[in-house]
């Protein structure tokens, strides 16, 4: 089987390790900068690395990624770092940014691989029912004779042969 892009999400086991070391990285670089990113900083990057790791993932991979991303921002949202405070305003508001984010990532990259698959399947449906234009319907034959000369494409006898043509006698002699 060959996988293409947008098919299948990438597996839990290779985006959970992935994620976690950027939200890691995320709480590294706000702590060595002493403040200068701040709370709302932190929120954000977070933030965006649970909805673009959770739009690439499976969807359960979601909720993981929410809960350590609200965990990376309740514990380096403010000096001393790396110390959880799961609770207060802060908290919940990381809670509810980080969930939502995080969910809807999962939906736009459900959404996404469902588009993709319709959308390789309608195209190689689209050219499969095409058909090839009727022939134009065949005309009953007459008793009337046509010449051969009269038909298109057609030609008389070759020249230098005449035509034979049967032709009644008169008055009922019988030459």
């Amino acid at each position: 089987m060959t996988h293409h892009l947008g098919q299948r999400p990438v597996p839990a086991p290779y985006v959970l390790p992935a994620g976690f070391a950027v939200f890691l990285a995320v709480g590294t670089v706000a702590a060595a900068l002493h403040g200068r990113l701040n709370a709302a900083g932190v929120l954000v990057a977070c933030a965006a690395v649970a909805g673009i790791t959770s739009f690439v993932a499976e969807p359960v991979a979601s909720v993981l990624l929410a809960g350590i991303g609200w965990l990376t921002v309740v514990g380096f949202s403010r000096p001393p770092y790396a110390q959880l405070r799961p609770t207060g305003s802060a908290a919940t508001r990381a809670a509810v940014v980080v969930g939502v984010t995080a969910l809807v990532g999962a939906g736009l990259g459900l959404v996404f691989r469902w588009y993709w698959r319709r959308l390789t399947l309608v195209s190689m449906s689209t050219y499969g029912g095409m058909r090839a234009p009727r022939a134009a319907p065949k005309r009953a034959l007459t008793t009337d004779a046509v010449p051969a000369a009269d038909l298109p494409g057609g030609t008389g006898p070759p020249s230098g042969i005449s035509s034979v043509k049967a032709v009644r006698p008169k008055n009922g002699s019988s030459e």
